[in-house]
């Protein structure tokens, strides 16, 4: 016993001199950059601006403003650049989501397709009303691949849904994604911020047409959100009339109407603006997907700022409009029985079709990451770049960091064996070709959508402790848990030493199919939704 606490003694020791030679050979090099920076000539010829921009600073802005103004002169940018900052004086004193309310006009239909799409021949009876801020198709990002898999679900338990979605920002929503959607879902309308309805519904006798040309209410005066003192902050207030606005919710009074749903499905609690508008007949479900208190100390703790940061009050009084919460894992469900403690709770994760075992196995040392371009993925690759990947290069040269997704597009990575593949289509053949995936965020709420869709492809991952939070125990095999970046990239290197195979046992694959098959997930809320 005691040789063996000896000798992990002593690897820890090993691992820390490496760890500790690792980091002065970085020291070292950012001392000579250093010092090249200020022996070289144009540091010293900007010795005397750097003077005056310490003793006056006001001087020195001016001094920089000059040689930009007559760029943007010339170049005609002048105009856009003074209306940027004249904006941003505008809203500088106001919520952060102040100055995004839109000013809606009237109400103008506009199909999504020429073609009138034919009417369901046998309605199901039970008609559900989802409402987003989301596309779900195509899946680029976690949300949406997890509102796919959860409408795919529903629609097989025989629920007759109408999805409508308000985006955030139309320009990220273009007709083609809207096309794309509407050839997956029998009933759609995407309401623009501008007033326009496209809309594609199959549902026999629902027409949008009594809202033609018609001007939205004013809800918050129905709400009562004007009042001093309300229930909600201010922020929380301006975040629900941003997802939610006045159109959304005269949109949604008319299909409470019209479409006459038995329920109401809200993805995220920043939807449920319109909830207290409708009656009881309507059960009232959110699909939390985070616990949006917990971020500051999940996430802002890390230097990551996040805009849907609530209070814990503020949350509580919104998950108290529904009638069920939906958990995207048994942490969380914990968390929103606490803040809820008299609205019923079920966990429900994502389901994943698991992959059979691959016909040739990646030889090659590379390293997959599939990631959006959120604040929390782009800080954890340029962390990843910065004190892991030299590390990797040094043991394994011949090893390539494939990248893929948005988050290729946000952070500085030239330089040698990187590979940026942007948005690719074939996924599987992804993971297929990598020894090892990697989700180097180190911080974040949810279910961890990198980690689950690595495991359903029998690839092992290296990842941080909250990368692994939302997974049972049981289906983690293939989850290696760093403890810092050292340990990362050692990790990955081991992995890529590894002996080129499958990286999936059959074992595994069995358990792991197990766990994300849709009976399996979402058992807990088909129970619930039976109960209504």
């Amino acid at each position: 016993m005691a040789q063996d606490r000896s000798a992990t003694l002593a690897a820890e020791i090993a691992a820390l001199r490496a760890e500790h030679d690792a980091l002065k050979t970085h020291h070292d090099t950012l001392a000579a950059e250093l010092a090249a920076v200020r022996n070289s000539r144009t540091w010293r010829l900007s010795a005397p601006l750097r003077d005056i921009e310490e003793r006056h600073p006001r001087l020195a802005y001016c001094l920089r403003l000059g040689p930009k103004l007559v760029r943007w002169t010339f170049a005609g940018e002048l105009p856009a650049r003074l209306n940027i900052w004249l904006r941003r004086q505008t809203t500088a004193s106001k919520p952060m989501w102040a100055h995004l309310l839109p000013q809606f006009g009237r109400f103008r239909l506009r199909p999504i397709f020429a073609e009138p799409p034919r009417p369901m021949a046998l309605p199901f009876g039970r008609r559900m009303l989802v409402i987003s801020h989301f596309l779900p198709y195509p899946s680029r990002a976690g949300n949406e691949y997890r509102l796919a898999r959860l409408l795919s679900w529903l629609a097989k338990q025989e629920w007759e849904i109408l999805l409508v979605v308000c985006p955030m920002f139309d320009d990220k929503v273009t007709d083609e994604l809207v096309r794309e959607t509407a050839m997956r879902m029998p009933n759609l309308i995407v309401c623009r911020r501008d007033g326009t309805l496209l809309h594609h519904i199959s549902s026999p006798g629902l027409s949008l047409q009594p809202l033609a040309r018609q001007r939205p209410r004013d809800f918050a005066a129905i709400l009562g959100e004007h009042q001093n003192g309300g229930a909600l902050s201010a922020g929380t207030t301006a975040q629900l009339q941003h997802f939610c606005p006045d159109a959304m919710s005269e949109l949604l009074m008319h299909l409470k109407d019209n479409f006459k749903p038995k329920m109401l499905l809200a993805e995220y609690i920043f939807m449920t603006r319109a909830f207290p508008l409708f009656d009881t007949g309507v059960r009232k479900v959110i699909d939390t997907i985070d616990v949006f208190s917990n971020k500051q100390k999940k996430v802002e703790t890390f230097g990551i700022q996040d805009p849907l940061t609530v209070s814990e009050a503020d949350e509580q009084h919104l998950l108290r409009r529904a009638d069920l919460l939906i958990a995207i894992q048994p942490e969380e469900a914990t968390d929103l029985k606490r803040l809820a403690p008299d609205v019923p709770v079920v966990t429900a994760g994502i389901d994943f079709d698991v992959v059979a075992r691959t016909a040739g196995a990646a030889t090659a040392p590379s390293i997959l990451l599939i990631a959006s371009d959120n604040s929390l993925n782009v800080k954890g690759l340029r962390d990843f770049l910065r004190f892991a990947w030299p590390l990797i290069r040094h043991d394994v040269p011949e090893a390539e960091l494939r990248i893929a997704g948005s988050v290729g597009e946000q952070a500085d990575m030239r330089g040698p064996g990187i590979n940026i593949l942007g948005r690719i289509d074939d996924v599987g053949a992804a993971y297929a070709n990598a020894r090892v995936v990697i989700n180097p965020t180190v911080a974040g709420t949810g279910i961890k959508i990198k980690t689950a869709e690595a495991l359903s492809h029998g690839r092992p991952i290296v990842l941080w402790p909250a990368g692994a939070e939302g997974i049972a125990p049981e289906a983690r095999g293939p989850c290696h848990i760093a403890r810092d970046w050292f340990d990362f990239a050692q990790q990955v290197i081991q992995a890529l030493r590894a002996p080129a195979r499958d990286a999936g046992a059959d074992d595994q694959r069995d358990r792991s199919r197990r766990y994300f098959a849709a009976d399996s997930v979402y058992a807990p809320l088909a129970e619930a939704l039976s109960l209504h």
